[in-house]
């Protein structure tokens, strides 16, 4: 019997995390604790099934909560990081669907962990976790089929 190989793409959805210490070096007091709140605004997220490898390209904004001294006094105040940009690699071979009629979908999110917040005299960071999944991808794939006799 033969054994004939077809050439075909498979319709696939990749997830990627990715999980950094975002540091504010510009606090606008003199941090002495940290806060119990941060937050990241994930956009500009984008594709590029052309480059090699695959990429996803995305930009951040993060607000992070700090505690400094004033006349002996507690008060709190949020350290911005703004304006952040980043990627991540997607498997290689990875293309939009041909014969499809949607495009590749990403959906994102992002998270800020206030319990990793640390401060020093002169910054404030905090990790923060972003996810991605696209979905409506082609990967390129091989399906064997044996020759039978009907």
């Amino acid at each position: 019997m033969t054994v004939r190989k077809l050439c075909a793409n498979e319709i696939t959805s990749v997830v990627k995390s990715l999980t950094e210490m975002v540091i504010c070096a510009t606090p606008g007091y003199t941090p002495v604790q940290p806060g119990n709140s941060c937050r990241v605004a994930l956009y500009d997220v984008k594709a590029n099934l052309g480059a090699v490898p695959p990429t996803l390209t995305f930009s951040f904004d993060a607000q992070i909560e700090y505690q400094y001294l004033n006349a002996g006094a507690t008060f709190l105040d949020y350290c911005l990081i703004q304006g952040q940009s980043g990627s991540v690699d997607l498997p290689p071979g990875l293309t939009a669907c041909c014969g499809q009629t949607v495009p590749p979908t990403v959906t994102y999110a992002a998270t800020c962990n206030p319990g990793s917040i640390t401060t020093t005299p002169t910054s404030v960071s905090a990790e923060i976790t972003l996810s991605f999944t696209v979905s409506d991808l082609c990967a390129p794939t091989v399906v064997c089929v044996e020759d039978v006799t009907c």
